[in-house]
């Protein structure tokens, strides 16, 4: 089954694609998905492979049969870390490290950083460690921190998860910004927020096995 949104410029494409993380054991199999320039929710029931598309596209997983391509490059081509940005939906951060010494260990501009974390509802917990922060602040924290300066395609993970209402507001404050620069948003969530919704350009639907089904596109 083909989950084409129709015509236009694709930023990601996976053709005959099955793929699984053990071997003879597959997540999707035979999927065909077809990723346009723009915003695009990719939603689904849990354990429908929505994650496991993420890691086709990041380059950090390969298929068993049929090829992913990203920016008309193939997905694990070196050239496209400086081009694609992925946020994963699991943290990974230093428990010992504050969120400051995360922007300083990543090189990132602590004025830029700190005016995005007000808008988020973080500022007063820039100096805490990781460690002692709620998950919904680890969260805006990971999300700040790997979406700096986004590349021409942004892949969010499930990225409104633990947010609350302020960090979900700035969150599509941020993807309405990145996607009026040229940026294009990838989206993946299983209940995302009306806020978002409004954004959203194409919506792509996997369900049971992994198999995507075409669903209704609109204009924003």
């Amino acid at each position: 089954m083909n989950a084409d949104p129709g015509p236009g410029r694709l930023v990601c494409e996976l053709s005959g694609v099955s793929a699984g993380y053990r071997r003879d054991v597959d997540v999707l199999t035979g999927v065909d998905l077809r990723v346009p320039h723009g915003c695009t929710l990719l939603t689904g029931p849990n354990g429908s492979g929505k994650s496991t598309v993420v890691e086709l596209v990041a380059g950090t997983l390969r298929p068993s049969r049929g090829s992913v391509t990203v920016l008309g490059l193939p997905a694990s081509t070196p050239e496209l870390r400086s081009r694609r940005t992925v946020c994963r939906a699991t943290p990974a951060l230093y428990p010992a490290l504050t969120v400051s010494e995360h922007v300083s260990l990543l090189e990132i501009d602590p004025g830029s950083f700190a005016e995005r974390a007000g808008r988020y509802g973080l500022a007063r917990w820039l100096d805490t460690p990781v460690h002692g922060l709620s998950t919904g602040n680890v969260r805006k924290a990971w999300l700040l921190l790997t979406t700096g300066a986004p590349g021409e395609l942004l892949v969010l993970d499930e990225p409104f998860n633990g947010l609350d209402p302020q960090g979900v507001g700035a969150l599509a404050g941020d993807i309405d910004t990145w996607m009026a620069t040229g940026c294009s948003v990838t989206v993946v969530a299983h209940e995302p927020p009306e806020v978002f919704r409004d954004l959203v350009e194409v919506t792509i639907r996997i369900a049971g096995p992994g198999l995507p089904e075409p669903a209704g596109t609109g204009p924003r």
